[in-house]
């Protein structure tokens, strides 16, 4: 049986890591927030491990900023039953220029807040 070269294998893993960063950075680039129906859930899952160190229950709420993204994103279409404030693409898109304009300023400011405030989240 031949012997790998001994370099083949890092460079292999580096090239599949490499493949997976580009991977994730281009869908978080090109996918809206909170597209998926539930990926607010899987951010708040991982929130609650970061900031906590423990796993959410059932009845854990999400944090203040993730709510109040999910006010001023437009949400996919699975989620139109929820009521306002929240909005799906489809009628996000109807709102006047301005008031687009002011919730995607909102969520901005939202989400430098979560970044500055790492430390201090306020879960409801």
């Amino acid at each position: 049986m031949q012997k790998l070269n001994r370099s083949f294998v890092p460079r292999t893993i580096v090239i599949i890591s490499l493949a997976f960063i580009c991977k994730g950075v281009f869908y978080s680039a090109m996918i809206p927030i909170w597209e998926g129906y539930d990926e607010y859930a899987h951010f708040a899952f991982i929130q609650q491990l970061a900031l906590h160190h423990q796993l959410p229950i059932p009845d854990t709420k999400v944090s203040r900023e993730i709510d109040r993204s999910l006010e001023l994103a437009p949400l996919p279409w699975e989620l139109r039953p929820w009521s306002a404030p929240h909005v799906i693409h489809d009628l996000f898109w109807k709102l006047p220029a301005e008031d687009r304009a002011r919730r995607q300023q909102a969520l901005l400011a939202n989400a430098r807040r979560m970044a500055i405030g790492i430390r201090n989240y306020a879960f409801i």
